[in-house]
């Protein structure tokens, strides 16, 4: 049998894409793309070209007349964002309000919208955002979500009851009722999901995450800051993107010079950073060599820094509390990296709690605390006969030096009791959920349950220090990562005030300052929480008002009863005990006093609780009350 050798196929001819760019094709022959074009993720298309003349009788064929090769690609290459109905009119009257708001709140401190001269272009522009190019468009839009959720404006909030002006917005926050706070907190919701839509919109399509800028990266750290007020996830693809264009960006600023100042305002964003980092379980996203590069060299020893605040305890300037800022919140950002990595972190729970690391967290942070309560003896002298003011920004004077000492003393605040609490979860877990499962050693567990006892009082006493620097911030300027620490420390002060039989006062005072903020974070924030936000205001205030009859009813004792008003104080001590006489130092008291002073009545202590005024400041001693 012969066999006549077969005639290799016929080449197809070369794509269009190949032929455009006079490169040499290989297309396949089943049809698919050719190999330049399978790497380029482009569509593999050929045009068939006729040679010579064209026929006068063209043939009928049932095939195509060119053929097509797909790659298939996904649906929906990017996000689905949500329609945006509520989004107000960007009219240059709206914008230029915005940009007034977001003066009076803490993100307009930070050094990336100073650098980004957003407030420059958007003045330049008259306040008309389509004239911006696309990165300053997109930071303006994120500068409008922001102010969204303090503005007074008609656009946000809509009928209802509402500050006239953004001047009158302190005097409606100390007379409002709790309803008419959290009803501007659910009008303006809507408005705020609007505006962040469009932002992230605009944000992808212009790629903020991809090119490395000042404005990107501003616009990054706002969309960050805007979503976490209705999700905590564990993902951050925003605050990634913004820590990677700042590690990218960081050493032209060397270049250009970068001063101890703005060394110390990094690092009181880095360490909003590391508490969240703490607070949500999470690896900072803030490395070592980052704090290097943005908060200067590594910061003295704690040992070392106590040390030296002592010996200038004398040295109340100014120049000398502020020399002391930076390495305080160098600490607090490498004890929640530490936390993380040694004792709350995914990686340190695969294995037994190292008692040894948490030993050493404890000692750092009594150290810490020692440091704190020095700053803030500071802060009250520089402080003394200073009037409370409605906003933490000084561009508008910058001789108020007594704005800068709040803002640090409620930083220094935030940073040392947003370790404590994190810190005392994990011991709580370790030792209702792990230390079973993971160890049976009795002695053990008995240490961990000594650690967990030892963490819960730090975390009691930073819950009153943070209830103290509450009263510094000026009302209705908050962030979302505010409202979720508040809302942790209330949960742990209802745990505290369960676990009582008779609550004390200072924790009632606590509970109470944690109601009032929670109040008042309502009127910018809690229209999305309102469900978990009322009964929590409801459980806080029912405990204080019970603390408050009980201390304003007379003492009474199961075995003798209430005092009468007509026996003297030495026959009624008898009474409860015989032992004691009349040689008692309590009875030492001189010929004149009159010890039968008449109670309170319930009423009295009530007034008094319900009078209490949104608008006191106290001291800053974390011993005295509030």
């Amino acid at each position: 049998m012969d066999t006549q050798p077969q005639k290799p196929p016929k080449k197809p001819p070369a794509c269009d894409t190949c032929k455009a760019r006079r490169v040499l094709c290989h297309p396949r022959l089943d049809g698919g793309p050719c190999p330049r074009c399978a790497e380029k993720n482009e569509i593999c298309t050929t045009t068939p070209t006729q040679r010579g003349r064209p026929r006068k009788h063209p043939i009928q064929t049932t095939k195509p007349v060119f053929e097509t090769r797909i790659i298939k690609l996904p649906q929906n290459p990017g996000p689905v964002f949500q329609s945006s109905f509520n989004v107000p009119e960007l009219t240059p009257e709206f914008v230029a309000h915005c940009f007034e708001v977001i003066r009076l709140m803490p993100q307009y401190n930070h050094p990336l919208l100073e650098a980004s001269m957003i407030k420059k272009d958007i003045r330049a522009a008259s306040y008309q955002i389509e004239l911006l190019h696309p990165p300053s468009r997109v930071l303006a839009l994120c500068v409008l979500t922001a102010a969204s959720l303090a503005s007074p404006h008609h656009s946000v909030l809509g009928p209802g009851p509402r500050p006239a002006s953004l001047a009158e917005s302190t005097q409606f926050l100390a007379t409002a009722s709790s309803q008419d706070l959290l009803a501007c907190g659910i009008r303006r919701s809507a408005t705020f999901r609007a505006l962040r839509n469009e932002a992230l919109k605009a944000a992808w399509e212009c790629g903020s995450m991809l090119q490395p800028s000042v404005e990107n990266a501003a616009s990054c750290f706002m969309l960050d800051l805007m979503e976490q007020v209705d999700f905590s996830g564990v993902s951050r693809p925003w605050a990634t993107a913004y820590m990677a264009h700042v590690r990218a960006l960081a050493p032209g600023w060397h270049a250009t010079g970068f001063s101890a100042t703005d060394a110390t305002i990094w690092g009181a964003f880095i360490l909003s950073e590391s508490m969240i980092s703490a607070a949500r379980r999470i690896p900072l996203l803030v490395t070592h060599h980052d704090q290097l590069v943005l908060c200067g060299a590594e910061a003295q020893s704690l040992c070392s820094l106590l040390s030296s605040l002592e010996k200038s305890e004398r040295n109340q300037s100014f120049g000398m509390f502020w020399s002391f800022l930076q390495p305080f919140l160098f600490h607090v950002t490498t004890l929640s990296r530490e936390l993380s990595e040694k004792i709350a972190g995914d990686y340190a729970r695969l294995s037994p709690l190292s008692e040894a690391a948490v030993i050493s967290f404890i000692t750092s942070l009594a150290s810490l605390q020692s440091i704190l309560e020095h700053m803030l003896e500071r802060a009250d002298s520089l402080l003394a006969g200073s009037t409370h003011s409605s906003q933490l920004t000084i561009d508008t004077d910058p001789s108020r030096q007594d704005l800068i000492v709040r803002s640090s003393a409620y930083a220094l605040i935030v940073g040392y009791t947003g370790l404590c609490l994190p810190f005392y979860r994990e011991l709580e877990y370790r030792d209702t959920y792990a230390s079973a499962s993971i160890t049976t050693n009795a002695n053990a567990r008995s240490r961990i349950k000594l650690l967990r006892e030892q963490a819960r009082e730090m975390a009691g006493h930073a819950a009153q220090m943070l209830a103290t620097g509450l009263q510094l911030l000026p009302s209705g300027q908050f962030t979302p990562v505010h409202y979720h620490s508040i809302h942790a420390w209330a949960q742990f002060c209802l745990e505290e005030a369960d676990s009582y039989v008779d609550m004390d006062m200072d924790l009632a005072r606590t509970m109470e300052s944690l109601s009032r903020e929670i109040k008042l974070m309502s009127y910018c924030l809690h229209g999305i929480a309102t469900p978990t936000a009322t009964p929590l205001i409801d459980r806080l205030d029912d405990h204080v008002k019970r603390t408050y009859v009980r201390q304003a009813q007379p003492v009474t004792n199961s075995s003798v009863g209430p005092m009468p008003y007509d026996q003297d104080m030495e026959s009624f001590l008898t009474s409860v005990d015989p032992t004691v006489s009349g040689t008692h130092p309590a009875f030492e008291l001189s010929p004149g006093i009159n010890v039968q002073q008449p109670y309170l009545t319930t009423n009295d202590h009530l007034q008094a609780w319900d009078g209490l005024s949104t608008n006191y400041i106290p001291h800053l001693d974390p011993y005295r009350t509030i």
